[in-house]
């Protein structure tokens, strides 16, 4: 963890359910392959501890985070098996005011190793995201080398162009869960979706822009750098789209409801031995205590 050798992923629930488990699951497994770092349990193991971790601490709206390292290392390099931890935290909302006025962003050059993958190295996006705000914006984005916007240091970035359509980037960018859906819900409402860098030139012209993400959902965003977006306050569009992702969210967490009353829980899938080096003393404390190491690769 010191070399910042490490990925995460991030998951939120709704009165007590994941939202898009599947889909965080599935990139945290792209993101661990990506990196080569081994791991013995499966999604479908790592999801029931997930829930478990939740309903132990009963947390109703809530955040977890899953960081896998590279483990005890006395070199530079990872050295032996991975070190796994999860934990869970009451969800603590962004300030209303965002929804209601919209942000402004600071563009500053992108710095991300592999942003393809969720990484632990946030040092460049804590200390330009700290400049920004000391220069009055509210969140930093990311642009490549001709100025085009790419992401947000924890974000998707979207355009709305006349017509209207939606823009956003595609390559060079982490794939957005939040950000999927919405394009999903842009098919549905018959809105084109064209993947590429949010030029300048598409900024002065865009009636709208928005930032999604999973802690956040739905952002409108008025200002970038020093070009006004559209009037200079959220339009009808972003709004519309927020409250379809509401309602996403609202139909998915009833679905995933009615389905968990048909599923065995976790005591059926945890020999008296444990699975996959994770001990049953291990998931107790981890399932009691939200910030509890869970370190289900050790090294015995």
């Amino acid at each position: 963890m010191v070399r910042g050798y490490g990925i995460l992923e991030f998951l939120r629930f709704y009165e007590g359910v994941p939202f898009q488990t599947d889909a965080h699951l599935r990139r945290l497994w792209e993101a661990i392959k990506y990196v080569r770092l081994p791991l013995a349990i499966t999604p479908d193991f790592l999801q029931k501890v997930i829930v478990q971790l939740v309903e132990k601490n009963r947390f109703s709206e809530a955040m977890v985070c899953i960081v896998m390292t590279g483990g005890v290392s006395t070199g530079f390099l990872p050295e032996r098996m991975p070190s796994l931890i999860v934990t869970a935290d009451p969800f603590e909302p962004f300030p209303p005011w965002q929804y209601k006025v919209g942000i402004s962003l600071m563009s500053a050059p992108a710095s991300r190793t592999c942003p393809e993958i969720k990484s632990t190295g946030f040092f460049s996006a804590i200390y330009e995201t700290l400049r920004a705000k000391r220069l009055g914006f509210d969140e930093l984005v990311y642009v490549d080398g001709k100025g085009d916007v790419l992401e947000g240091t924890t974000f998707n970035v979207f355009a709305v162009a006349p017509g209207p359509s939606l823009v956003t980037p595609e390559k060079g960018v982490l794939s957005g869960i939040t950000a999927a859906c919405v394009i999903r819900l842009a098919k549905d409402m018959s809105i084109p979706v064209r993947r590429s860098p949010i030029s300048r030139d598409i900024l002065r012209a865009a009636k709208e822009v928005f930032i999604t993400s999973t802690c956040r959902e739905l952002t409108p965003v008025i200002r970038v750098d020093d070009c006004l977006i559209g009037k200079g306050h959220p339009g009808p569009l972003t709004r519309s789209f927020h409250l379809a992702l509401q309602e996403m969210i609202r139909k998915e967490n009833a679905s995933a409801r009615s389905a968990s009353l048909k599923k065995t829980g976790l005591k059926a899938s945890i020999s008296n031995n444990g699975i996959g080096g994770i001990h049953q003393r291990t998931i107790r404390r981890l399932l009691s205590i939200s910030s509890w190491p869970f370190r289900g690769l050790r090294s015995h």
